[in-house]
């Protein structure tokens, strides 16, 4: 007897218990609002429907059923019942919700959103005129009817170069070929920075004294990579020359360990690598408009010749590898300039 009441009790209070469980929670979209709004603004509206929907703010309230399809119900905002009969069509391709439930049991509930459709402000007449006619190249003096140069430079510079060593790096190493590449930008008018590498190919005059196949000549190695300090010293419409500082890592290969040469292994020197040089860049194309203006602004690309030269300095930790060299060079420039509306 005892164990059927205890039964019972149980039974009863599960249901009681099941009885009592009231949560409520509401429906909730698949989506965001943003990309619900998107279903409105994709319905093909005649030129003069938009015209009335630009910039207008619109409720929508829907009748979500007890599977979580979405019915409009009603709005607010909107201009005439041709609209709303498009937008609730609009609502018949929206994903299901997850339904509003109380308990276990699914029921039927009311959301709604606000959003405002989007309004354009065309451009002024003269901006458009500009538009137009920066698609293609123009000159500088173009550009200068309505602009003024800004100087606020990117740049892309990839430069050959001639390179001869100083002290004792140069009685081991002969004058020899190098390449680099800076890439960089301008946070003022005259300052900008950026990421410098390079590398270099030396024949030998002798053989270095770590070399463990004395007598050997062969070449020698060397790759940097770092950073860039940009300094502009003159700017002309033609032309821009800058004073540059480098500071990097760098690695001097003096020597492969196997004779023949063979990827096995080398003598390297490495260490801190700095340098000073000038850079002239002398545009010889006209400037290349981006597309569009923002706020008073074009931007416009060009080419230009560099012509560089200056002195690097190495410490490599050993004295074979730790001295100076100079170096003259010639390379390709790709930058971009801006310009702001007189």
């Amino acid at each position: 007897m005892k164990i059927v009441l205890l039964f019972l009790s149980c039974f009863f209070g599960s249901l009681t218990a099941r009885a009592q469980d009231t949560t409520y929670v509401p429906a909730e979209p698949p989506i965001s609002v943003a990309r619900m709004a998107i279903f409105y603004y994709d319905i093909n509206w005649t030129d003069e429907q938009w015209a009335e929907l630009a910039g207008r703010q619109v409720e929508l309230i829907y009748l979500i059923d007890e599977v979580g399809e979405p019915f409009l119900q009603a709005s607010r905002g909107l201009p005439d019942d041709a609209v709303r009969d498009s937008m609730t069509i609009a609502t018949s391709r929206l994903p299901y919700f997850t339904p509003a439930r109380r308990g276990e049991f699914f029921e039927e509930s009311v959301y709604s959103v606000q959003f405002s459709f989007p309004s354009y402000r065309p451009a002024a007449g003269n901006d458009l005129l500009l538009m137009s006619r920066f698609l293609l190249p123009v000159s500088r003096e173009v550009l200068a009817e309505e602009y003024v140069k800004d100087y606020n430079a990117v740049f892309i510079d990839f430069n050959l170069n001639y390179l001869s060593h100083l002290g004792t790096p140069g009685s081991y190493l002969k004058g020899g070929g190098g390449f680099d590449m800076y890439i960089g930008g301008m946070w003022k008018p005259r300052w900008g920075a950026g990421l410098a590498m390079g590398t270099e190919f030396n024949g030998k005059k002798r053989s270095f004294p770590d070399d463990p196949i004395p007598g050997r000549e062969g070449a020698a190695s060397g790759v940097w990579i770092g950073g860039l300090l940009n300094h502009n010293l003159k700017m002309t419409d033609r032309g821009l020359f800058s004073i540059r500082g480098e500071l990097a890592y760098g690695v001097l290969n003096a020597a492969n360990r196997l004779d023949p040469d063979e990827d096995e292994g080398w003598v390297q020197y490495r260490g801190v690598h700095t340098g000073i040089h000038v850079n002239y860049a002398l545009r010889f194309s006209r400037f290349t408009p981006n597309p569009g203006l923002v706020n008073g602004h074009v931007t416009a690309r060009y080419s230009a010749i560099n012509f560089t030269g200056g002195l690097r300095y190495r410490h490599y930790g050993d004295k074979e590898g730790t001295g100076a060299h100079w170096f003259l060079g010639i390379g390709y420039r790709l930058g971009r300039d801006d310009f702001r509306k007189r």
